[in-house]
């Protein structure tokens, strides 16, 4: 499993196998690191190396200072290789199963676009993805299907009366939308193994969180929830028989100083 901490100061990239107690550091250094995934060979951990504005900050298309870098790492292990750079980049992924697609998307003020790039040679393509109202105030989750077939996309922060999930088809140009009418809002979105279905983290406004299963035929099912704790990626293991779930939650003390 690659998971993304700050526990050693910046936020890098740690493996860790699930018989494992610890994890040890993948890769290091100075500057913040997010978003590790496997390109499609899994010969390769591809992620961000981010501007120094923390892991959790949203990008800013447009302004130089905030430019990301796409970099490439051996699985096995070895010197980090630049494979493009640009600003406003905000989450990429690839397919896994009979497809070499990858893709990344750049916040910008006007709203969110996407390219296909190659990981070895850094080439990219802008892909034409509908726009989602509202976007360009809140930059959506999405997802690449693991035949790398469907972009899945989700508004973030609840902008939607009614949440919803939108299939966007690269091979027909066409776009399926599900709605999630018991949510308030949805905070993330990953394909199952089979790509038959998404996982998606979502909320209510009485303060309950849940992890959906949402099917392409329409059905929507609750699999998980949690009172206490925010509920978010969950990521399938490459056979399908595992799941890696994050939860987060955050607390912190108040002090009243007097007579200073």
């Amino acid at each position: 499993m690659l998971f993304i901490s700050d526990r050693d100061g910046a936020y890098h990239i740690f493996r860790q196998n699930i018989d494992q107690a610890t994890a040890e550091l993948m890769v290091g250094g100075d500057e913040d690191l997010g978003s590790a995934r496997l390109s499609p060979d899994h010969q390769w951990i591809i992620y961000l190396q981010l501007a120094s504005r923390g892991y959790m900050q949203l990008p800013s298309g447009g302004d130089p200072s905030m430019t990301s870098k796409l970099m490439r790492v051996p699985v096995n292990g070895g010197p980090p290789q630049l494979i493009l750079q640009a600003p406003g980049i905000h989450n990429q992924q690839c397919a896994r199963v009979g497809s070499n697609l990858c893709l990344f998307a750049e916040f910008l003020p006007d709203g969110v676009k996407m390219f296909s790039f190659d990981p070895m040679k850094g080439a990219t393509r802008e892909i034409a993805v509908p726009r989602i109202s509202g976007e360009e105030r809140f930059p959506y989750n999405w997802s690449l299907s693991p035949d790398g077939k469907i972009v899945a996309r989700a508004l973030k922060l609840g902008a939607e009366r009614d949440p919803s999930v939108r299939f966007f088809s690269l091979d027909k140009g066409t776009e399926q939308i599900i709605t999630l009418p018991a949510w308030a809002g949805v905070t993330s979105i990953d394909w199952a193994a089979d790509g038959k279905s998404l996982w998606a983290g979502a909320y209510t406004n009485t303060n309950k969180w849940a992890l959906l299963k949402v099917e392409l035929n329409g059905r929507v099912r609750e699999m998980l929830q949690d009172d206490n704790q925010v509920v978010g990626w969950a990521v399938p293991s490459p056979d399908g028989k595992h799941l890696a779930i994050w939860k987060g939650s955050g607390s912190a003390n108040v002090w009243m100083v007097e007579n200073f």
